[in-house]
């Protein structure tokens, strides 16, 4: 994280970061707070990391490599030297970074978990979110995956069935609302 009070974004708007110590203010309170959670989810927007180079082409980048989520918050580019140097070096030694990351089940399930963004991409468009990471999994881990989403997909479908049926009968038994 860059060590900064605050950054202003392409269109001026200043946002503050105070520096925050996890010893004075304890890890939790940090990670609950608004400022992180905006943060996070800014991050984890699907386009959000466009502007990192290499980044943008590496199959650990969402996995287990996470830069600085500030400049792509400003709308700049990120160059990230050292991760260019070695990624040019791997490949002239025959070694690719853009291949798809191999991924357990549980590995995906314990980033759905504390990643909103992703879990709601993930129960949208599995396929299509596994494809945007570059994650591998198993036929086997695919098949519990499925069958886990079309679970949720099913929970989701019948609460809001309910919750419609719910508000039917109360329009009909008190249709003014009070």
């Amino acid at each position: 994280m860059e060590l900064t009070e605050y950054f202003t974004t392409r269109s001026g708007k200043k946002i503050e970061m105070p520096r925050t110590s996890v010893l004075e203010s304890g890890a939790k309170n940090i990670w609950d707070s608004r400022l992180y959670s905006g943060l996070l989810s800014a991050f984890f927007k699907p386009d959000a990391l466009k502007n990192y180079v290499p980044c943008n082409r590496c199959k650990y980048l969402g996995s287990i490599c996470w830069p600085c989520p500030i400049p792509t918050l400003r709308g700049d580019r990120l160059v990230m030297r050292n991760c260019q140097m070695i990624m040019d070096k791997m490949k002239k030694e025959g070694m690719e970074l853009t291949d798809t990351v191999p991924i357990s089940y549980q590995e995906i399930i314990n980033r759905a978990a504390g990643d909103p963004p992703f879990r709601s991409s993930l129960v949208a468009d599995p396929e299509g979110t596994l494809d945007f990471y570059r994650y591998k999994i198993t036929d086997e881990d695919r098949s519990r995956l499925v069958s886990l989403i079309s679970s949720m997909q099913d929970v989701v479908r019948a609460n809001i069935k309910s919750s419609i049926e719910r508000s039917a009968i109360q329009t009909k038994t008190n249709p003014k609302g009070y």
